[in-house]
């Protein structure tokens, strides 16, 4: 076991890192089942010692301690948690409640957590549960991989960024209010430029102008004309802008020069190999991503103006890549309040993506685009277009696309009361969900198995789906997409109206204690052709316990 830590006090400036012995290497904790991951354990034990820090992991054999003891102590001398899953809970000892496996993850408190789940058929039903609070969890990364190759690839990429990131000497934050580049302050007003700053502020504030450049002989005065406009429009109330930086390239000899000069104001640095262009990129993909994170959770007013602001970045750039994720998210989000704008963006999405070649932004964009042409009553071109979709994800073997694609072409399938269709769409969407366990995907798929369910004459079946819909959303705290809103909500009403209040509650409250792969099973035994009225009759076995649920959690 490594030894204490040995910081030593006043070894530098106020405010400097201590200064360490040699043996103080960052201290890597792995968590995994012993026996069935043996590969993986090898493989992120090279990965993290390549890195150079050290890598703790607990061993069967004799020893002086019990295990629980051991591991609680390798653990609470490590800095960083890496957890390895595959298809086994771990061993409960007798008096404790959860497996050794779940204990060192809840032990792990604010530590940087980097998680990584193997793809399975079939997964202990404990650790189902836990790997949905595990992902539901905002201060993990997590990550699936499908053998130890790809393991040993993405931790040894992961820990260099968090290495990089988390352990870097630090940064003296900037004060309060203060902009890390700002603009220099003009030693002299400028006189005579009223007109000409006028022009370019028109400019700038017009939506359709993404870029302005100010071209003339050197020297006469085209740096101090655009600190004025910036200085103007920075102090404007309400601000035009939403930061303004100063960057000055008066020292860049060559083409490579610019990104460092760019980066280094911006406050992105170097991370591993990686060109720091494609960092900046990144960056603004995650502009773009924050955006459509905060459509899927119900917050589409707030992301408009972020994903127009990232589309305008992105025109400017030239990047049609990101304009076309921008597009795709800025779609989602006029949803309700402009669908035919709505619409429009989804269709531009889907062009761009189409000649960039990018088949999963294609079948994305298709399956939205599709749900709003079936919800103003254009079948045809809803069906056409979620075949598209689906042949997109079958393409790149996207199994969560594929998922998300055939729910839909169920709904499109039962729109027209196609219900043999619509349940061999969904069935084969059910098998793809149970295989992931994607919390999100599912909801969609026990909703449409409720709606059968409900066209069958199996209104009991379809409130218990409506109940273990709900709880899927409520396990990753997301929220229905508002396409969606109506249809949902009239089928709860037409099963409530056909059950009547108590029952429907009654009936919702055991759905949402269904364990997601159950629920999914159940929705295949309740709405095939000779269900029986009661597909599991043991169905009170199955339940996981009453407990509430806060959002973005999942009970123990």
């Amino acid at each position: 076991m490594a030894g204490p830590r040995n910081d030593v006090g006043g070894g530098g400036a106020e405010g400097s890192p201590p200064i360490r012995t040699p043996d103080q290497r960052v201290r890597v904790f792995v968590s995994s089942t012993l026996r069935e991951l043996a590969a993986e354990r090898a493989v992120a034990r090279t990965a993290i010692t390549q890195l150079h820090p050290t890598p703790i992991m607990f061993e069967l054999g004799a020893r002086p301690h019990a295990p629980r003891e051991l591991y609680r102590a390798y653990l609470a001398q490590s800095e960083v948690f890496v957890g390895i899953y595959w298809q086994q809970y771990g061993w409960v000892a007798p008096g404790e409640e959860v497996s050794g496996l779940e204990d060192e993850y809840l032990l792990s408190g604010d530590k940087p957590k980097l998680i990584y789940m193997k793809a399975a058929a079939e997964r202990q039903p404990r650790l189902t549960e836990m790997l949905a609070r595990v992902e539901a969890d905002d201060r993990a990364s997590y990550k699936r991989f499908d053998n130890a190759d790809d393991l040993a690839e993405l931790l040894a990429d992961d820990m260099a960024v968090l290495l990089t990131e988390r352990f870097a000497r630090p940064v003296p934050a900037a004060a309060p209010g203060r902009r890390p580049a700002p603009v220099p302050a003009p030693l002299t007003p400028i006189v005579g430029r009223e007109d000409e700053i006028a022009a370019v502020v028109a400019l700038l504030r017009d939506p359709d102008v993404h870029l302005v450049t100010l071209i003339g002989p050197g020297g006469i005065g085209k740096t101090r004309l655009a600190i004025e406009v910036a200085r103007k429009m920075s102090t404007a109330e309400p601000a035009d802008l939403d930061g303004v930086s100063f960057i000055d390239l008066a020292a860049v000899r060559d083409a490579a020069g610019w990104t460092e000069a760019v980066t280094a104001v911006l406050g992105i640095r170097p991370e591993g190999t990686r060109p720091v262009l494609e960092i900046l990129i990144d960056r603004l993909l995650l502009l773009g991503a924050r955006g459509i994170s905060m459509v899927m959770i119900g917050r589409a007013a707030e992301a408009e103006p972020l994903l127009r602001r990232t589309l305008e970045t992105a025109t400017s750039l030239g990047n049609r890549r990101l304009a076309a994720y921008a597009l795709l998210g800025l779609g989602g989000a006029l949803v309700g309040p402009a669908v035919g704008e709505a619409c429009q963006r989804l269709d531009d999405a889907a062009g761009a993506f189409r000649e960039l070649g990018d088949r999963w932004g294609l079948a994305l964009t298709l399956s939205t685009r599709g749900q709003l042409a079936l919800l103003a009553g254009e079948v045809a071109a809803a069906r056409a277009m979620h075949e598209e979709a689906l042949a997109a994800a079958q393409a790149i073997d996207n199994h969560y696309l594929q998922a998300q694609v055939l729910d839909m072409l169920g709904l499109d399938a039962a729109s027209v009361s196609d219900l043999a269709a619509a349940r061999d769409r969904y069935a084969a969407a059910a098998e793809l969900h149970i295989r992931l366990l994607d919390y999100e995907g599912s909801a969609y798929g026990l909703s449409g198995f409720a709606g059968l369910a409900l066209a069958q004459g199996r209104a009991p079946a379809a409130a218990r789906l409506i109940g273990a819909s709900g709880y899927a959303r409520q396990v990753v705290g997301t929220t229905i997409w508002p396409g969606m809103q109506s249809t949902t909500d009239d089928l709860a009403a037409a099963v409530a109206g056909a059950l009547g209040p108590a029952a429907f509650a009654a009936a919702t409250a055991a759905g949402a204690r269904m364990r997601l792969p159950d629920a999914l099973r159940y929705g295949l035994a309740a709405t095939a052709e000779r269900a029986t009225s009661d597909p599991f009759p043991d169905l009170v076995s199955r339940l996981r316990p009453a407990e509430p649920v806060a959002s973005g959690r999942a009970g123990l």
